[in-house]
């Protein structure tokens, strides 16, 4: 073969599976019962694309309540920042008038109720003083010998009997009085006019800021508790965070959403391969080095793509040192699948317009380590020292020894062997 020029890469191989650029298992954040399922495996989806909702009829009215209780809140900020109305005010002092008009007349009541309780006073010492004769005529009685046996049918016990009701009746007539005094109209008018003086006092002087402050806390706690309630809605609703293809379904309508994932989402828009390197080989890789990427499934094709990253840390397995490495396919319009097997050949080193020899063409001398090419010279094949560069599987850089036009070529001529030697 006629020695020529040409560009030789230095590649290493490593193997590993194709996988997707990324794969996640998506389920519910909320619980509940599942109300829709909107895709099929193997359905292609775009970003934020529906896949399933739950029932959200509970949820819907939480967050119909939840702004309410804001709006309220909202009004009673705005009613205080505002202050009150004219009419308000002059509500109120019409409360205040009215309060004191009640006070006066039972003011007026009360002045004339002490006369009744002095004549119901009055009367039960007339009554007591009653009894008090009373009782004494009748222990009289059953002091004396002869009478004792006659005391309970006679006049004296009759008396007493009459004594001690009227007693209880004026006691009990005194009592009301006095109670009627304690508990009139005039103790709840009393009470009644601080409190209308000053409402109408905290009305003309405006809100505090305490008020303020706390009235603004209530607006923030509800509308805290409506993005809770709109965030526990949007919950409910299971989107697609990336574009992709749906792997797996594992609900259906009317099941509880829960237990394992719900879908199965692929991003097949790039593929990468995992391989392991060597430690003999990781040095001569470095992040962006181009590569080649055959399939066994694809034998027709051929893969661009790059070093993506380089594990700083070693994995020893069985005593072999090797590093995990992530290499990154172009995108391509070939039919991958996660799971097929690849290779990939990662170019660590290029020469061009160098001198190629074919491998075949090349010995090296066990004994002096040196490399030899045999030359045809004066029609004969002559072998050569040379320099050796870069190297691939077919054929080897040759720095020194070998020019471009040189004819190499070896003996298919065996020496015979005797049998005896």
């Amino acid at each position: 073969e006629v020695v020529a020029t040409g560009d030789i890469l230095s590649t290493v191989s490593a193997s590993g599976s194709i996988a997707p650029e990324a794969q996640v298992n998506l389920n519910f954040a909320a619980t509940g019962t599942v109300a829709e399922v909107l895709v099929e495996v193997s359905e292609t989806v775009k970003k934020d694309q529906v896949l399933a909702r739950l029932d959200t009829a509970n949820l819907e009215l939480a967050v119909a309540q939840a702004e309410q209780t804001y709006i309220l809140q909202q009004a009673n900020l705005e009613g205080l920042q505002t202050g009150p109305s004219e009419s308000e005010i002059k509500a109120a002092k019409a409360a205040v008038a009215s309060g004191n008009a009640a006070y006066t007349a039972a003011k007026q009541q009360a002045d004339a109720q002490p006369d009744s309780l002095v004549i119901a006073q009055s009367n039960l010492d007339k009554v007591k003083e009653h009894l008090r004769v009373a009782q004494w005529a009748y222990d009289n009685m059953l002091n004396t010998w002869f009478l004792k046996d006659y005391a309970p049918n006679s006049p004296q016990a009759e008396a007493l009997k009459n004594a001690q009701t009227d007693y209880n009746v004026a006691l009990a007539d005194y009592n009301l009085k006095k109670a009627q005094i304690n508990t009139s109209s005039l103790s709840a008018a009393y009470a009644h006019l601080p409190q209308a003086q000053a409402n109408l006092a905290a009305l003309e002087a405006g809100p505090s800021e305490a008020q303020l402050k706390a009235s603004k806390a209530q607006v923030e706690q509800a509308r805290i508790a409506l993005e809770i309630a709109e965030t526990n809605l949007e919950k409910a609703t299971l989107k697609a965070p990336f574009a992709g293809v749906i792997a797996a379904v594992n609900v259906k309508a009317g099941e509880a959403a829960g237990g394992g994932p719900a879908f199965v989402l692929v991003d097949t828009s790039l593929f990468h391969i995992d391989v392991t390197v060597d430690e003999v080989d990781v040095a001569r890789i470095d992040l962006g080095q181009p590569l080649t990427v055959t399939l066994d499934a694809l034998p027709g094709e051929a893969i661009n793509g790059k070093v993506d990253r380089i594990a700083p840390t070693a994995t020893v397995n069985g005593g072999v040192v090797s590093y995990a490495v992530r290499l990154v396919l172009d995108a391509t319009e070939a039919p991958l699948r996660a799971g097929m097997s690849a290779t990939a050949d990662i170019v660590v080193d290029r020469a061009e317009g160098v001198v190629l020899v074919p491998n075949w063409a090349i010995r090296r001398d066990r004994d002096t380590g040196e490399v030899l090419v045999s030359v045809i010279k004066d029609g004969q094949p002559v072998e050569v020292p040379v320099t050796l560069g870069l190297r691939n599987e077919s054929f080897s850089e040759v720095v020194e020894g070998v020019e471009a036009g040189d004819t190499v070529a070896v003996s298919t001529l065996r020496e015979q062997l005797s049998f005896f030697g």
